[in-house]
């Protein structure tokens, strides 16, 4: 690590010294981690690097099977404002996007509500595409012991619950599980474009999206809405008209 600083360091100052530019001392410490890192990948035995690349192959999303759909399904608050976004998607086993919607709510404090409330929505779009074979994840496991059966509740809770289990039954199969945050990125993402366009979209597409497209949509929805596009103003003419 030492060694690591040091050429950060010396980085820093033959920037300043051939370029006039000052590093910041936290961005010189990040990239002697980051160095460091690189090097202990690069140099750890094979048996341990393809353990790591199996443990990321689990906490990663998974198609469903041939023949069923996946709906994922995620949370947000903003505690400033006393509000969540929803966000669902569904795909199938070729990872096409069959279905998004985000929507937002009044939030009042209790995470779990919000979590199970975004479940409930998720089934009302999958209901909407008419999907009779369905695996339904979150993040929550609260949620899903809950929506399972494994935990009761005497809270305010239960009754989103005792509706997220009323629209189950309008599925042929249907399964609800917990996953690892990492499985569920963009659900997550989509509840970040709730809590900044603050409305229900819901999107039942005709036709399959591929996911790589799908993801970029989001991507720049979310760059709108963080970096938004200035218009430049017209200068005005400096021209003198001689007569």
């Amino acid at each position: 690590m030492l060694v690591a600083i040091c050429w950060g360091i010396w980085s820093a100052r033959n920037q300043f010294i051939f370029k006039l530019k000052k590093e910041d001392p936290q961005i010189v410490l990040a990239k002697a981690e980051a160095i460091l890192k690189a090097y202990k990948r690069t140099h750890m035995p094979a048996s341990i690097h393809m353990d790591q690349q199996t443990r990321m192959l689990q906490q990663s999303w998974t198609p469903p099977p041939a023949g069923c759909y996946k709906l994922n399904v995620d949370a947000a608050t903003n505690r400033d404002k006393q509000i969540s976004g929803l966000g669902a998607v569904i795909r199938n086993a070729e990872g096409n996007v069959v279905a998004a919607a985000i929507n937002f709510s009044k939030f009042f404090g209790d995470v779990a509500y919000v979590e199970a409330a975004a479940m409930e929505f998720g089934l009302q779009v999958a209901g909407n595409a008419n999907l009779p074979s369905l695996i339904v994840e979150t993040d929550s496991q609260e949620v899903a012991g809950f929506v399972n059966n494994r935990q009761s509740s005497m809270t305010e809770i239960w009754w989103v619950v005792a509706a997220i289990q009323s629209l189950m039954k309008n599925f042929n199969q249907i399964k609800v599980q917990h996953i690892p945050r990492s499985c569920n990125t963009i659900a997550h993402s989509l509840t970040k474009l709730a809590l900044e366009k603050c409305e229900n979209v819901k999107c039942c597409l005709g036709e399959f999206i591929p996911f790589k497209t799908f993801v970029f949509i989001c991507f720049f929805h979310l760059m709108k809405i963080y970096f938004p596009f200035k218009k430049k103003k017209k200068r005005a003419s400096n021209t003198v008209c001689c007569k």
